[in-house]
């Protein structure tokens, strides 16, 4: 337990902008209860942080889990990027996604990862594939190369 939480803490400090005011991350070896606090000892809420925040522990936590498991196993993330400011983006893109895990999918909308941070991530991406939804047919097909990649019309 006393792994996962230090690789839990080790990637907050990487990812979060506010690290500098969380002092420990604890986790019940019992219960499994997760314990954040502050510089003074309190007890920080997951109920009161903001929704970025949540995302970037939730991000730390799949960290911790990865690094302290036997298992190999893919990673699949949804929108990772969607509810993160600027900072909380760029950390995750240069910090997280090239360490996440030996395969790791990325499912995200044009407007997370855009031209630059795909310019960052493409010497570490095996393949790019982009999901259209035609309306006048109702259906949805797959197509190589990310969404400004290949010149459709």
């Amino acid at each position: 337990m006393h792994l996962l939480q230090e690789k839990t803490f080790e990637m907050y400090r990487l990812l979060s902008s506010r690290s500098g005011l969380i002092k420990d991350i604890t986790i019940d070896d019992k219960t499994y209860e997760v314990r954040i606090t502050d510089r003074n000892g309190h007890e920080i809420r997951k109920s009161s942080m903001a929704a970025g925040e949540k995302e970037v522990f939730a991000v730390s936590l799949l960290w911790g889990l990865a690094q302290t498991s036997e298992l190999k196993l893919p990673i699949i993330i949804d929108t990772p990027l969607s509810r993160l400011d600027s900072t909380h983006r760029d950390n995750i893109v240069n910090n997280y996604f090239p360490n996440a895990g030996e395969q790791v999918v990325i499912l995200s909308t044009d407007t997370e990862i855009d031209t630059s941070y795909y310019r960052a991530l493409k010497p570490r991406l095996s393949g790019a594939a982009c999901l259209e939804f035609d309306q006048r047919q109702e259906l949805t097909t797959f197509r190589q190369g990310y969404f400004w990649e290949n010149n459709h019309g």
